[in-house]
């Protein structure tokens, strides 16, 4: 009997931690090359080739190394590590990084 509790306690608590994982409210990070970009939304392209869209708001900061920068600095092929939020279903960018042009 006390086997059978703790079977169950532990299948019920991986089962759980998927939806903890899961849901709205935690950062997601993610590095690729900008395939387009425009006032609203962000494509990027990772290594294995899969292509992620990010939104862009007033609250999205933007670096150029340590600097701050504007969306409108950034081009079509450079690389770009983004931190973002889930919200209604869609990712939204909290920073865009760039690497510094030394």
């Amino acid at each position: 009997m006390r086997k059978a509790n703790v079977m169950l306690a532990l299948v019920l608590a991986l089962g759980l931690a998927g939806r903890v994982l899961a849901h709205e409210g935690h950062e997601h990070k993610m590095m690729g090359t900008v395939a387009a970009i425009d006032a609203k939304q962000i494509e990027i392209t990772a290594k294995d080739e899969h292509k992620t869209m990010v939104l862009l708001d007033n609250e999205t900061k933007y670096f150029r190394g340590k600097s701050e920068t504007k969306a409108g600095d950034i081009k079509v092929g450079e690389r770009v590590a983004i931190t973002a939020m889930e919200k209604d279903g869609k990712m939204v960018a909290r920073e865009v990084r760039l690497a510094d042009n030394k």
